[in-house]
């Protein structure tokens, strides 16, 4: 900083102007005014003191013009505030060198580099600075930084197109390659509106503000964003834009690059929702998931690790994990993991954990596998931990008690175990093992159910598994398989397991069979006498009030009977009864009831056919037409064959009131008429019941003739995610009968199940759907849709049932992976390894499975997770009454979260209320179906609503009008 009151001759000449400068004959005067760089003297209130040739001819004012200006009129990044601020730094440092921009007399705008210094002469305070003009410099700079800018971006980029707006003109330059990601002839030119108007609505006004920030302020982007090509499809695209300024610093130009960056996205969401399930997966198993590094440091871990020991995963790497291992531990640990670094085979190990957050120790099974590269070395390693401590526990405490408890038990007549919490025997007596028939050491700690697998499913497996899961003691008697001895059992279940008391009671159950048995059945036949069979009827007659079911009694008289008896003599007759005996229960339930009359008459008891009288009715005459059939077969009677033949009577009853008595009359009567219409034939007593079955014939009738007219259609009703959107559709079989106009599936599916017409019904819809599929995936907003369609009984156990799926897709061009079959409980738990098998086989060719109407059967876990689904779909039972049925709610729930502990996916059928839409949401369930979305309807209608709809997902989530 210059501080001085008095200045040379030189100084004085300056501030008396340039012309008393030139009399005086100053070079040093003379050279400053005329320099090429300019020369200017400011005060602190921003006039000018002096400036000289240079700086008038560079701002194009004369030297008046320019000293009667200020500071403010030239340079347009000062105003008042901020020169005063400029004034106080440039007083503190003494001197500043800086770039800015001096505005001309013709608005023209000049980039400049100043050098000042701040001067104090006769008391007063100057900024005297030095200006020279850097335009050209800059502006070839900014060239240089563009061009290689351009340079790196095309280095960067593959396929990369390039492209160029006039501001001036509005116009926009594509080159051949961005003219072909959108899908356009070369050379074609759009205007900048037109351009922008390709850019997906949502992202056109972020593109504009990029845009007009760099064509008004010089600011490059680089922005990731989605167009609509001209025929239509959506991409992703990369789009990027620099500046580009004239002699005068005016930006006069937008160029960028362009390239098509849609398959990157795929891949790089593909990674993302890869690398995120993974980590969902992991975090959802109950025991500890790691990998670690050659040093055996952990670098992954799911929840789990937190969970138990309190390490994060921000303490990954170098958790010191070790650390947390009991210190009697650490030797076997270490020696396991050192064995598997020699062996490179896996270890195993058992060790106390110690849990950061309360300081407790829990024991861990630890399983560990070493990952080797090409040389041999171990680069990584993949292991879990599972949590064993209540194993452990458990079996110290068995250990202590078993002690305690030996000498007692073994004192005792009666047969005792115990298992544990998954059915190890941890203690068998010796009169155990006296009935078991086999050396207990040989059985300890081995599971009941795998030693002795004839007693799964049996009454002693369900009634275990009774005891335990309602923890309360069960008390029953039972004949064993497995030991061929009626047992008296009593199972009291604890923490640790399940006590079972037995003994052999067969001496005690024989003779009371005995008594029992001829108290009840026939001696000839050992069928139930007339007794039983009145007992048994009232038993169907309750359960059939309570059960709100049809039932139906046969009432069977032998034609010709005391004519055979008497020509072949009563040992021949009562070997005829008694093959009667035999046919008659063969292929009838364990609910019905086969019974000897008297003499040559036989009554079935029917219990519980349907809830419908009329499918009832027809049931009935379905097994009385089989018995027919089956005892008009010949017998083998004195060395040689007789022909003998019934007459049948059948009576329905249901929920009327009907007695027993009655119901025998009934019965009878029909049979009678069976006789007077020619005997070897059934009558129903109820005519509105003949009638009801003649209707069953014309309806199947009719159905044969309506699949040879293809009068069985499809009706499609939508499928939606949570955010409205439509994901595909469910296809439900509609009858567009010729004469009765639309008939209800009610009607005519279990016609078709018993008459094994649903297979070519389910051929049918399965050939529908696939070829629908294959129109959709041609077209872009309809490609992405999936179709669920129901699979029967018969269909699925059909031998030929996967080649008959396989060549239905093979011949429509259908996607197998936008296919869905769904399948009921009852369907696969009939055969579950060869469900496992056919539905491996179609899913490894892209089929998907859905678990329909699931818990509304008996489900076992064990299977559930075996079987290769993708979705389990609530029945819509559970789903209407959700918000008024605390039962049904908590049905609904546990369904979720047991699909997402199997990591399935969950749809809820029903949903008619926004309400319950919004329930299901809260609890984790994301895809819905019902009236609220749509009714099912034609694929004309279906289609022409999702294109009214498409785009506005409110719309998707109103019912069909």
């Amino acid at each position: 900083m210059i501080m001085s009151n008095d200045l040379s001759q030189e100084g004085v000449l300056v501030k008396q102007g340039p012309e008393k400068a030139e009399n005086s004959g100053s070079l040093s005067q003379f050279a400053i005014d005329n320099a090429a760089d300019g020369a200017v003297w400011l005060r602190r209130d921003g006039t000018h003191y002096y400036v000289n040739k240079a700086i008038c001819r560079l701002l194009g004012y004369s030297r008046e013009e320019l000293m009667s200006l200020t500071v403010f009129d030239v340079n347009p990044q000062f105003t008042a505030e901020n020169w005063a601020e400029h004034w106080e730094a440039l007083k503190q440092a003494g001197s500043f060198t800086n770039e800015g921009r001096l505005q001309g007399k013709d608005g023209r705008v000049a980039l400049v580099e100043i050098s000042a210094n701040f001067l104090v002469f006769a008391g007063e305070e100057y900024n005297c600075a030095s200006i020279r003009d850097v335009t050209g410099r800059k502006h070839a700079e900014e060239l240089l930084h563009r061009s290689g800018m351009l340079l790196r971006i095309a280095g960067q980029t593959a396929r990369i197109g390039g492209w160029a707006v006039d501001l001036a003109e509005g116009r926009i330059l594509w080159s051949d390659e961005v003219c072909a990601i959108h899908e356009l002839p070369k050379g074609t030119a759009p205007s900048l509106e037109e351009g922008i108007g390709f850019y997906a609505p949502e992202w056109r006004d972020r593109l504009r503000a990029v845009f007009d920030a760099c064509a008004r302020h010089g600011t490059p982007y680089d922005e990731e964003m989605e167009i609509i090509t001209a025929k239509g499809r959506r991409i992703w695209v990369r789009s990027m834009g620099e500046a580009l300024r004239d002699d005068c610093g005016t930006i006069t130009q937008v160029r960028g690059a362009f390239q098509d960056i849609t398959e990157q996205k795929r891949v790089a969401r593909t990674l993302d929702q890869s690398r995120r399930r993974f980590r969902e997966l992991a975090d959802a198993m109950p025991m500890i998931v790691w990998t670690a590094d050659a040093d055996g440091e952990l670098d992954f871990a799911n929840r789990a690790l937190d969970d138990y020991t309190g390490i994060t995963e921000a303490d990954l790497p170098r958790s010191g994990w070790l650390q947390a291992v009991h210190p009697d531990d650490k030797d076997s640990c270490l020696a396991a993991w050192g064995e598997s670094v020699r062996t490179g085979k896996e270890y195993m190990v058992e060790f106390r954990v110690r849990n950061r957050a309360n300081g407790k120790y829990r024991w861990h099974l630890v399983r560990a596998v070493p990952i080797r590269d090409e040389a041999g070395t171990i680069v990584k390693w993949y292991g879990t931990a599972t949590d064993i401590h209540d194993q452990k526990t458990t079996e110290e405490e068995l250990s202590r008690l078993a002690s305690r408890l030996a000498n007692t038990l073994e004192s005792i007549t009666d047969a005792f175990y115990t298992l544990d919490q998954n059915w190890r025997f941890t203690y068998i007596n010796k009169e155990a093992e006296r009935i078991f028939g086999r050396d207990r050491t040989d059985m300890l700690g081995k599971v009941i159910w795998e030693e002795f697998p004839e007693l799964h499913e049996t009454r002693i497996y369900k009634e275990y598994q009774r005891a335990v899961d309602e923890v309360r003691t069960v008390q029953f008697e039972e004949r064993s398989p497995s030991f061929g001895v009626w047992l008296e059992i009593h199972g009291y279940p604890s923490e640790e397991g399940l006590a079972v008391y037995f003994r052999d009671i067969s001496g005690r159950k024989q003779a009371e069979e005995d008594i029992q048995f001829f108290a009840l059945y026939d001696p000839l036949t050992r069928l139930p006498n007339r007794r039983l069979l009145q007992d048994r009827l009232q038993q169907a007659l309750v359960a059939a009030t309570r059960n709100r079911l049809n039932g139906a009694v046969l009432f069977l008289d032998l034609d010709n009977f005391k004519t055979l008896n008497d020509t072949l003599g009563h040992d021949e007759g009562d070997l005829l009864l008694q093959q009667v005996a035999d046919r008659l229960t063969i292929g009838l339930r364990e609910s019905d009831t086969v019974g000897r009359f008297g003499g040559d008459e036989f009554v079935v008891i029917l219990g519980e056919l349907d809830a419908s009288a009329e499918q009832a009715a027809l049931k009935a005459e379905r097994i009385g037409k089989t018995i027919l059939a089956a005892l008009n077969q010949p017998y083998r009677l004195g060395g040689y064959q007789r022909q003998i033949t019934p007459s049948i009577g059948i009576t329905m009853f249901g929920q009327q009131g009907d007695s027993a008595n009655e119901l025998m009359k009934r019965a009878d009567f029909a049979m009678y008429q069976a006789k007077a219409g020619g005997r070897n034939t059934l009558r129903m007593f109820d005519p509105a019941m003949q009638a009801t079955v003649n209707r069953r014939v014309e309806l199947e009738a009719d159905m044969r003739e309506g699949l040879q007219r293809r009068e069985f259609v499809p009706y499609y009703q939508p499928q939606v995610d949570d955010t409205g959107r439509l994901t595909g559709a469910e296809a439900l079989a509609r009858w567009q009968h010729a004469e009765r106009g639309l008939i209800s599936p009610a009607e005519f599916i279990p016609v078709a199940e018993e008459t094994g017409l649903i297979l070519p019904l389910g051929r049918h819809m399965l050939e529908a759907v696939c070829t629908q599929l294959a129109v959709w995936a041609d077209r872009p907003d309809t490609a992405d849709l999936s179709l669920a369609v129901n699979i029967s009984a018969r269909q699925f156990h059909h031998p030929d049932f996967v080649d008959g799926v396989l060549e239905v897709i093979d011949q429509t061009g259908a996607n197998p992976e936008r296919l869905k079959l769904e399948l009921t409980e009852s369907l696969l738990l009939e055969d579950v390894e060869d469900a496992i098998t056919k539905m491996t086989a179609l899913k490894d060719c892209g089929v998907r499975f859905s678990l329909d109407d699931f818990g509304t059967g008996y489900s076992s876990l064990y299977y559930l997770k075996r079987l290769p689904l993708e979705k389990l779909k609530i029945d819509q039972r559970f789903v209407r009454d959700v918000l008024t049925d605390a039962i049904d709610a908590a049905i609904v729930r546990t369904v979720i979260v047991l699909a997402q502990s199997l990591g399935l996916g969950v749809i809820a059928e029903g949903v008619e209320t926004v309400q319950v839409r919004d329930f299901l949401g809260h609890h984790g369930c994301a895809h819905y179906q019902g009236f609220l979305f749509g009714y099912p309807e034609p694929i004309e209608q279906f289609e022409a609503r999702m294109r009214d709809r498409q785009g506005d997902a409110d719309l998707l989530m109103r019912p069909g009008e």
